[in-house]
């Protein structure tokens, strides 16, 4: 048993977790859907340099409106949505630093009612071939999940 525990807490230590998760929750009193994501800030940060070219610092940026730009450009790029089986564009509201992560957030105004919803998560599969992104959609009480990696990026959900 002990063993084991070692193993697998030597494993863990040597072999980095790759993984993003997301919410969608849709509110019905905004009428909108409202999408947070937790993303680790070291894949994000190399990920926004090897792109764009420059030293991205999420925690301390010489440019905060730059940066914010920069985020939003790359979640919107690598993060899409079918609702009902229309595409829409979510807006990037920003992001906030939490420990080793950040939390980034996205709104679709006008959406009353979710009957299906397609979800297109590809955030790290360039970078890591495990990453893995889970997605969590709340309609009321109702909780749906998704998991998405490399090989399937998207996924739908229906009500």
């Amino acid at each position: 048993m002990i063993l084991n525990y070692l193993f697998l807490l030597i494993v863990g230590w040597f072999h980095p977790l790759h993984l993003s998760v997301s919410e969608v929750v849709l509110n019905p009193k905004s009428g909108s859907l409202e999408i947070s994501h937790r993303i680790f800030l070291d894949d994000l940060e190399a990920d926004l340099q090897e792109r764009y070219g420059n030293q991205i610092d999420l925690i301390n940026p010489s440019d905060p409106a730059l940066v914010q730009e920069l985020v939003g450009s790359y979640l919107n790029q690598h993060f899409r949505l079918q609702v009902n089986g229309k595409a829409v564009q979510a807006q990037y509201l920003g992001f906030e630093v939490e420990e080793d992560a950040i939390w980034a957030y996205m709104e679709v105004p006008k959406v009353r009612q979710l009957s299906s919803i397609n979800v297109h998560n590809s955030l790290f599969f360039k970078r890591f071939n495990d990453q893995v992104n889970l997605v969590n959609v709340k309609v009321g009480s109702k909780i749906q999940s998704m998991r998405l990696q490399t090989d399937n990026d998207n996924g739908t959900l229906k009500w």
